[in-house]
C-alpha cells in the first residue's frame, strides 16, 4: 500500500479539521496546502499562531496555508487601526515551535493583504510580513523561504543568504498553482 504524501484541504472552518486530518496523515505527508475561510474577525491568524498539531507531520517540508474572509463577515483588516499593531514586530516570539519540524519551504496568502473595493495594504504591512517571514527563517533551522501573496501583485519571497535574510519577487508570480503537489 501507497502512503498519501501531498494533501489539500478545502473549505476549512476551524482548525479541528485540521488536526484530524494531521492525526491520521501527518507522519506521511511531505507536502500539504490548506485553505481555510474565518466568517468572524479572527486575531493572530499567522500560520504559526494555529493550535495545529505539527509535531505530527515529522516529514512535511511544503506547508501552504491560504486564508479567506467570508464576505458576511465585512472585515478588511488593514482598514483597522489595531491590525498594524496586532502584527506588530515580535508578537510572534512564542511561535517557532509551532512549524513542522522539517519545514523547508512556507507559503503563506493572508486574508488582510488582498485589496477590497480598490484599498489596500500599505507598505508597512509588507514590511511585517517581512520581518514575520525574517523571524522564521532565522529561527527554524530547516526553512529555506517563506512566500508570501502581496496585494494583486503575486508573492514575495524571502530567503536566507549566508544568514542574512533577502526578499524578491518570487519566479512564479502565482504559486497557487500546483506547486505543492510537485514536491518530492
Amino acid at each position: 500500500m501507497k502512503n498519501l504524501t501531498h494533501l489539500w484541504l478545502t473549505n476549512l472552518l476551524d482548525s479541528e479539521a485540521v488536526n484530524d486530518a494531521l492525526d491520521l496523515l501527518g507522519p506521511q505527508l511531505v507536502s500539504l496546502r490548506i485553505e481555510q475561510t474565518f466568517w468572524t474577525r479572527e486575531k493572530r491568524v499567522l500560520p504559526t499562531a494555529r493550535e495545529v498539531h505539527w509535531d505530527q507531520c515529522t516529514r512535511l517540508r511544503f506547508l501552504q496555508v491560504e486564508d479567506h474572509v467570508s464576505t458576511s463577515a465585512n472585515w478588511a483588516p488593514w482598514c483597522s487601526k489595531d491590525a498594524y499593531l496586532e502584527y506588530s514586530h515580535g508578537c510572534w516570539a512564542d511561535e517557532i515551535p509551532r512549524l513542522p519540524p522539517a519545514l523547508e519551504t512556507l507559503v503563506w496568502a493572508p486574508m488582510w493583504t488582498r485589496r477590497y473595493e480598490d484599498v489596500g495594504p500599505t507598505w508597512k504591512h509588507r514590511s511585517l510580513l517581512r520581518h514575520y517571514a525574517e523571524y522564521l527563517l532565522l529561527g527554524h533551522a530547516t526553512l529555506r523561504q517563506v512566500l508570501y501573496l502581496w496585494n494583486d501583485e503575486g508573492y514575495r519571497q524571502c530567503w536566507l543568504f549566508k544568514e542574512h535574510v533577502m526578499e524578491g519577487w518570487a519566479d512564479e508570480r502565482d504559486p497557487d498553482g500546483d506547486a505543492w503537489a510537485q514536491v518530492m
